[in-house]
């Protein structure tokens, strides 16, 4: 309820003066302010009517007389009223009523047709000071209220020796607290399930946008590194041959061949850029049908070798592994780290050679790339190109290893397990 709603207009009638006083701060869930007190004047008036009006229109001798019917109706009235507002202010509202049930006594004016002036408000009142109030606070509250009314009525029975007294009060304010603490303790329960729930779906999105981020950070590094790796190779010759003081007929037409290749590598990596970056906002099947495949990987070893680098490729299936069926994302994987590790070779290997094997094992896929370089950790500098393919291998449940070969190079092993999958 806002702030405007909840000022009680100019000549507004008392009870919904009251109504929206009380809903400022009207601690009920699953209810609107306005239902939970329509309840609370229900309960007060079937209270009245049920327990204190019998004392005021004796029929079949159920009126026993004690109190005038005017003590009678305004002791019954002030002991459940308290009632309306046990939601906002419970302990206030045990403690009116407590005060009410120990003047009724001493006064020697009963409000029900019970012994003691036994009735709902006591119970209520203590049931909603344990569902509302920690147990310590309201186990004193309602321990006080059970006192003071057993007090009262001792002290009664000695001023009235015509009325009897019990200590029914222990009782009622007993079995109040226990049903109050019993439905605090299930609320709590419940609020903190969802609780538990909105952590969950928070850790869930705040997961997924991470690992988008991540799976964006992949591609784009992927996708950048490898095609101004074979750029600055392509400029590098352009350059040495369009220098001053070249020479040769082949020469401007291998520039020309050089400049074609960088244009067609930028017009690749930017078409590629766009569809990662249009996949992160808009997934859709178009997007995913051109997401690379192991079937590219044979264009990528020859774009490689167009830039001078004599790369062997070799592609086996076990033969009982049988006919191979990988999900899109796995041979997407597998292509990014073969991609990754000949973008390393070219960058950092200074090799002549390299070798790509894809082979396809009984549960599993296995991704090899190595090099004759000179045996560095190509990658594993500054950059992201080893952590990359490494997090790609871990996400499917596979793992990666890279290092240097006792024999010269540098190899890197991927090792995917493979789970049928149409795709």
């Amino acid at each position: 309820m806002s702030a405007a709603s909840a000022t009680p207009p100019a000549g507004a009638p008392w009870f919904e003066r009251v109504r929206l006083g009380l809903g400022r701060r009207w601690p009920r869930a699953g209810a609107s302010p306005r239902q939970a007190f329509a309840l609370d004047l229900a309960l007060v008036v079937g209270a009245f009517a049920l327990f204190t009006l019998p004392e005021l229109t004796p029929v079949s001798g159920l009126g026993r007389g004690y109190g005038s019917p005017a003590a009678v109706a305004v002791f019954g009235a002030l002991a459940v009223v308290p009632l309306v507002a046990r939601r906002r202010w419970p302990t206030a509202t045990l403690a009116s009523v407590t005060a009410v049930l120990c003047a009724a006594a001493l006064a020697g004016v009963r409000l029900t047709p019970f012994v003691s002036s036994a009735g709902p408000a006591l119970v209520l009142a203590a049931g909603t000071v344990a569902s509302r109030r920690p147990r310590r606070a309201s186990l004193v509250a309602c321990a006080a209220a059970a006192v003071a009314t057993s007090a009262a009525g001792l002290v009664a029975f000695l001023l009235h020796a015509d009325q009897d007294q019990d200590a029914v009060q222990l009782a009622l304010v007993a079995v109040g607290w226990l049903a109050g603490d019993a439905l605090r303790v299930r609320r709590e329960y419940r609020d903190g399930l969802e609780l538990a729930r909105r952590r969950e779906r928070a850790e869930h999105e705040h997961r997924v946008r991470a690992e988008e981020r991540l799976r964006l950070s992949r591609d784009v590094h992927d996708i950048v590194s490898h095609t101004l790796s074979m750029i600055a190779v392509r400029a590098g010759v352009a350059r040495h041959l369009l220098a001053d003081g070249a020479e040769g007929p082949a020469r401007p037409d291998t520039a020309v061949e050089a400049l074609a290749v960088i244009e067609t590598a930028s017009r690749s990596a930017l078409d590629e850029l766009r569809r990662v970056l249009r996949q992160s906002r808009v997934p859709g099947t178009d997007d995913l049908a051109a997401m690379p495949t192991l079937a590219d990987v044979p264009a990528l070893v020859d774009t490689v070798r167009r830039h001078g680098l004599a790369v062997t490729f070799s592609a086996a299936e076990s033969p009982e592994a049988g006919t191979p069926s990988f999900p899109l994302v796995l041979e997407t994987s597998a292509y990014r780290v073969v991609q990754e590790a000949l973008t390393n070779v070219t960058r950092h290997a200074a090799a002549t050679r390299a070798w790509v094997e894809i082979e396809h094992r009984h549960g599993e896929l296995v991704v090899t790339v190595r090099d004759d370089g000179g045996g560095q950790a190509a990658g594993s500098g500054p950059g992201l190109g080893l952590t990359g393919m490494r997090e790609r291998a871990e996400l499917l449940g596979g793992t990666l290893a890279a290092g240097s070969r006792p024999d010269g190079g540098f190899e890197v092993v991927a090792v995917f397990p493979v789970v049928s999958d149409e795709r």
